[in-house]
């Protein structure tokens, strides 16, 4: 999946972002956030595996496109990246960047197999959204699905594993942020699921005037 949002302020700013689809990220304290590395604990080979990297953030603040990158005065040595939270299910981050007006918070999940399992994940996320009052985005493998549309061909979905992961993301104020493309993200070759998805809470909405996946 890749994120690409728009956010207005002296001047419009996009990010686009490589998002992990299938693997977690680890990072420490001061890391550059453009060298996120997979987390050994969760480097299973899926199906639709895809490498986790947080690509070019660009200034749209001109009509030119300018690549902050390769800009003399900000540079992506200024962005940081501090790890708040190291969980078996997930990683939350703060990042910071000077040419955004406040930090931001991002979560990548892998949610384990089982129910009784993924309910410490949502636990972990309700946990975290008290002291949340900034942009927060959260996406990866959330292993389960909203909706029995999100699911072709096999068994009829647990209508509770389902009413957990939309109880979750209601009580973390957390908001679908849909996808373009495939409608599936996850196959065995008999079934089809869309196992992979992003969230962001209200702040994010006002913060980024367009957010695009």
């Amino acid at each position: 999946m890749e994120l690409t949002v728009l956010a207005e302020g002296d001047g419009l700013v996009g990010a686009t972002v490589g998002m992990l689809v299938h693997e977690s990220v680890h990072a420490s304290a001061g890391t550059n956030p453009t060298k996120l590395e997979v987390h050994p604990l969760v480097r299973h080979m899926r199906h639709s595996d895809t490498v986790a990297s947080i690509g070019k953030i660009i200034s749209l603040a001109s009509e030119e496109v300018v690549d902050i990158g390769e800009n003399d005065e900000v540079s992506d040595d200024d962005s940081i990246s501090v790890m708040l939270l190291d969980h078996v299910q997930c990683l939350h981050i703060k990042l910071s960047m000077p040419w955004l007006e406040l930090p931001l918070l991002a979560s990548f999940i892998y949610a384990k197999c089982t129910r009784s399992e993924r309910m410490g994940l949502w636990n972990c996320l309700r946990s975290l959204v008290v002291d949340i009052h900034m942009p927060w985005i959260v996406g990866g493998d959330c292993n389960t699905i909203l909706h029995s549309g999100e699911r072709l061909n096999g068994v009829m979905p647990h209508g509770g594993c389902m009413e957990g992961f939309a109880a979750a993301l209601l009580d973390c104020g957390l908001m679908d942020g849909g996808y373009e493309g495939n409608p599936f993200t996850w196959t065995n070759t008999r079934m089809f699921q869309q196992l992979d998805r992003m969230a962001y809470n209200h702040q994010w909405v006002d913060y980024f005037s367009s957010t695009r996946i």
